[in-house]
């Protein structure tokens, strides 16, 4: 019995060694085929991030999840006009006042690789907004505004990490 047991285990750690090789060369590969699993997950995580901190109007956090130059097409204003720039990113959320109450929720999430310093995530949200009641109460629902729509987020490599330098957001359904 001892005889056929072993000649089964050799050609078991005979591939064994074989998938670690290609582990291995694979492995390699990656580190200069562009973005690998790492950072597809990490820059899922920012388009995620962006969301959450733009619910918690935290200007700053979100400002700087963006390259300095960036592009964002809110939905409300899809196609027609784009925020450009830090600032004007900076200016627009500060804008929207200290009674506004948004929530995103951030699902469906998928990020390609373009290229070796650049990465697309596309995303849907569903999103609900409204004026924060004078006494902090919850806000009905028949007084939300209520949406879904989709992300179409480019982040690009930078010496700070993976920013991002263009969000499209345009609502699917919307104004409910």
């Amino acid at each position: 019995m001892t005889l056929p047991r072993r000649r089964l285990w050799i050609p078991m750690i005979a591939l064994a060694g074989v998938a670690s090789l290609g582990r291995a060369a694979s492995a390699r590969e990656s580190d200069t085929a562009g973005p690998g699993e790492r950072d597809l997950t990490a820059c899922k995580e920012i388009a995620l991030r962006a969301s959450m901190l733009m619910d918690a109007n935290d200007t700053e956090g979100l400002v700087a999840l963006f390259t300095p130059d960036l592009e964002f097409v809110r939905p409300a204003t899809y196609p027609a006009v784009a925020i450009r720039g830090r600032p004007a990113l900076r200016d627009a959320i500060v804008a929207r006042g200290p009674d506004f109450v948004s929530r995103h929720l951030f699902t469906n999430s998928l990020a390609d690789p373009l290229s070796d310093g650049t990465v697309r995530v596309r995303s849907y949200f569903t999103h609900f907004s409204g004026q924060r009641s004078p006494g902090g109460e919850p806000i009905p629902m028949d007084h939300a505004l209520r949406s879904l729509g989709e992300y179409d987020d480019t982040l690009v490599r930078t010496l700070e990490g993976w920013r991002i330098s263009r969000r499209v957001a345009r609502f699917v359904f919307g104004g409910l």
